[in-house]
Order: structure tokens, then sequence, then C-alpha cells
């Protein structure tokens, strides 16, 4: 702490009276309340977004059209119940590998009991499977985590540049 050669100090500060001439303080708005179901039509957004990806992958990898098709994508929109978790992490899976196989499994998995009470079923079935499936040789569980946060974290970020699997496949 600096040594000064006179004292400082501090008080509060008296409330500025208002002049007669100034307006009263205007009330603050009402906080808005966004309420995240089917009225505001979220399967239709995921849908949108997993075209998008799938259009790009399909670019990428030089898959024909119509990859996936229709009943595909209106399966995966039907699994993520309006969760952007689960098709970005589909679509982080997907680009992870082959393509098409790794679609493939992600259809293959077992579903049922996604849509109750616990929301976030779904990604625990593609959490599970990305576990079960992690080239892991030396069985450091570290790996596969480090692995499964560089997902979250880039689903955070948006980032469409990245991509997880590759990047951990870089270290031995």
């Amino acid at each position: 702490m600096p040594c000064l050669p006179f004292p400082v100090s501090s008080s509060p500060a008296a409330p500025r009276p208002r002049s007669p001439n100034s307006s009263p303080p205007r009330p603050r708005p009402p906080p808005i309340n966004l309420f995240l179901d089917s009225k505001y039509n979220p399967d239709a957004d995921v849908e949108r977004f997993l075209v998008s990806k799938f259009a790009h992958i399909r670019r990428r990898s030089g898959i024909s059209e119509p990859w996936p098709e229709q009943p595909i994508l209106d399966r995966l929109v039907d699994m993520s119940s309006g969760q952007f978790i689960v098709p970005s992490t589909i679509i982080r899976w997907v680009e992870s590998g082959l393509p098409e196989e790794q679609l493939e499994q992600v259809l293959r998995l077992e579903w049922t009991g996604t849509g109750g009470k616990n929301p976030f079923a779904a990604v625990d079935v593609l959490y599970r499977h990305i576990l079960k499936r992690a080239h892991n040789p030396d069985n450091d569980p570290h790996r596969i985590v480090n692995w499964i946060l560089s997902i979250q974290f880039c689903c955070l970020l948006g980032s469409a540049g990245s991509h997880p699997a590759s990047f951990w496949r870089q270290f031995p």
C-alpha cells in the first residue's frame, strides 16, 4: 500500500435532492417471463439446426443427398424434446468419425423412457454411448472426461470449426 503525505478518508455521499423541475424516477418494467414450452415451437428451431449441420457434414464428407432423410430428421427432432444439447451432442458425435456410421449408431440406441420425468434422459443415453465407445487404450478415465467436457465446451460456444474427437485423437 502506498504511503501518502496526507490522510485519505471516505464517507457515503448524501443523496442529492431532486430539483422541483425534475420528473419523478421511472418505474422499472416488470421482468419478462420466458416459457420454453411447445408454444414457441422449439422443434422447428431444432430441425433447422439439424438440417444446416447435416448439410455442412454432407458437403465436407462428400455424402450425396438426401442424407439423412426426413423421417430420420423427424426422429432426431423428437429425441431432442426441444433441448439443443441433444442435437448438438448428436452432431458432434456424427462429426467425430464416419458420419453415416456414427448416425446409424445413434439411431440404434435405446431411446425408450427418455421422454419421462428426467428431461436429460436422452443426453444420458448419448453420453453413455460415447463413454462405451471412446477410444481409450490406457483405460484413462481422465481422457474420456476431457472428451465429454470438450463437447460441452464446443456446444456452449457454438463453434462449428472445432471437432473434439479429432482434437483428442492427437494425443496418444
